[in-house]
């Protein structure tokens, strides 16, 4: 028994990790935020690495924990996360107003030559010449962690619930072109060019010390050229919804137009006017959504070739569980009732039911997704998944990923298939930017490669190959591309490439250019067909 015990002890010691949150970094020390930081967390630690100096909370000895006190420390600070510990990395520098009275003149950023987690360098830094780059005359230095015995406050600080007074007000220009040439019969052949230009106004509030506002408006002039040119200007409530923070012990509310995804947009993506009951407030989140679409979903872009959701009813349930570090499962409920007024539509009513997981480990990234659709006027049951893996290297990623449809089996109505799940905020058609095929009787083998330039700007590259699982008359895509002929399974092969150059709520400019080889599903004049858009967004205050 006492060998059961000490092997137990001996695994638990080799294998624990323990965690930090990362609150902020800077260049230069400031004393009034350090003071606040260290009165709102009583185990918050400022260290020194290099020429940058972070606002720490450290150690918790699980994930679990750490996760669950980062929901108290994004109150406060919205761009915290949490990374592993290491008391080896960095220099305490501010701690609960203890002075040392080391006399060093030198700051050893990772010590006893260990190697350094994040790629910081070994190196040391004169103390006086750091000094002189602080905005304080006398800043408080520890100088080493293993010989120092630091009494730490361990009074259980207490967080009170309440967002701090916040607003926000900005404007935005965005200009989108899209040019096609495609497929023809003999006679005729689709037209896809469409161009616009969006004025918005961004405004956010905090108020009532539990209420958060939101709003996104804009001005939108659109011209489209599909077999006959149109020109529409109209005014466009992006998003408009107050949600609260803190309500309840077990959950906050939303309410209002929001858009709304999952975390590939393989189940829903749209931005919907609903009520939303959710809790984040553990590793266990959950949401609860009843949402419509009170007017029509003006699509003016290639974010969708959905045109119109107006009087849609969506009953969503969503659970997620972050079992381990950046590892998922989930489950979902949804109800769709396609309840509208066009003739062009077919009414339906369908619930959904499915399973996914994702992970990040290591290089690794993976994902599946599987679903069970039941269309309840037709009673047909249907089934789909998408399932894929990612490899990260340096600068560059390499992927593979397999999406299928039974014939019978539909995604909801509202999803995209539009993710930045490759690259943040780096959006993507994952199954092909120009026929953008949802999972009806269909099979899709997909290949992905990316290199980031820089820390603005990413080049991706993909490749689809597209087959039906039984011949079928089917219109994957009704702006580009013409029905199969229901005579042959290959639908065919597309390539993209999609470049970015993001500057955070400043400036975007994404470039993609798509070229699709039909197969012999398709019995026309000309089979092919290739597209490029670009797309310049610029904000401003």
């Amino acid at each position: 028994m006492k060998r059961i015990v000490l092997i137990a002890l001996l695994i638990n010691i080799i294998f624990a990790k323990q965690y930090s949150i990362v609150v902020l970094s800077s260049k230069k020390f400031n004393k009034k935020t350090a003071e606040k930081f260290i009165q709102r967390f009583h185990n918050g630690v400022i260290k020194q690495y290099s020429k940058y100096i972070e606002y720490k909370i450290e150690p918790f000895e699980s994930y679990k924990a750490a996760k669950k006190y980062l929901k108290k420390v994004k109150r406060y600070y919205k761009h915290s996360f949490i990374i592993n510990y290491n008391p080896n990395l960095g220099k305490i520098i501010y701690i609960n107003n203890k002075k040392s009275t080391d006399k060093t003149t030198k700051i050893i950023v990772c010590k006893n030559n260990q190697k350094c987690e994040n790629n910081y360098k070994t190196n040391e830094y004169n103390l006086t010449q750091i000094k002189k780059n602080l905005t304080v005359s006398v800043p408080i230095y520890i100088s080493d962690l293993n010989n120092t015995n630091i009494e730490q406050n361990n009074t259980n600080y207490q967080n009170q619930c309440f967002l701090n007074p916040y607003q926000n007000l900005m404007f935005y220009i965005d200009l989108y072109a899209n040019i096609y040439d495609g497929q023809k019969h003999e006679t005729t052949s689709l037209k896809g060019n469409n161009e616009n230009v969006k004025l918005g106004l961004i405004y956010e509030k905090n108020f009532l010390n539990q209420w958060h506002f939101y709003s996104d408006l804009r001005l939108i002039y659109s011209r489209k050229d599909r077999n006959n040119i149109t020109n529409n200007f109209f005014f466009d409530v992006n998003e408009f919804y107050i949600n609260s923070f803190c309500l309840t012990k077990y959950f906050d509310v939303l309410i209002g137009r929001k858009k709304t995804k999952d975390y590939k947009s393989w189940w829903y993506d749209s931005y919907l006017d609903q009520i939303r009951l959710f809790s984040t407030n553990s590793l266990l989140s959950s949401q609860l959504i009843l949402a419509t679409r009170i007017d029509n979903s003006l699509i003016t872009n290639e974010n969708s070739n959905k045109i119109n959701i107006k009087n849609f009813v969506y009953l969503i349930l969503h659970s997620d569980y972050e079992y381990y570090f950046n590892r998922h499962i989930g489950l979902i409920l949804m109800y769709e009732n396609k309840k509208h007024n066009n003739v062009n539509l077919v009414k339906e009513k369908n619930e959904f039911l499915g399973i996914y997981t994702n992970a990040k480990k290591d290089k690794f990234k993976y994902w599946a997704n599987f679903a069970i659709s039941k269309n309840i006027d037709q009673k047909q049951n249907g089934f789909g998944l998408d399932i894929g893996v990612m490899y990260y290297n340096l600068d560059k990623f390499y992927g593979i990923g397999y999406g299928l449809g039974s014939k019978n089996f539909r995604q909801p109505y509202i999803a995209t298939n539009y993710s930045d799940y490759f690259i943040k905020n780096f959006n993507i058609k994952y199954y092909g930017e120009l026929l953008d095929p949802f999972l009806e009787n269909i099979q899709i083998l997909s290949l992905y490669g990316g290199i980031n330039i820089d820390e603005y700007k990413n080049i991706i590259l993909s490749i689809h190959n597209y087959r039906q699982l039984q011949n079928k008359s089917n219109n994957y895509n009704n702006t580009y591309l013409f029905n199969t002929n229901g005579n042959n399974k290959n639908i065919g092969n597309e390539m993209d490439i999609i470049y970015q150059y993001l500057l955070a709520k400043k400036r975007k400019l994404k470039v993609g250019f798509s070229y699709f080889m039909g197969g012999s599903a398709y019995k026309l004049f000309k089979k092919n067909a290739l597209r490029l858009y670009i797309n310049y967004r610029y904000y401003w205050k």
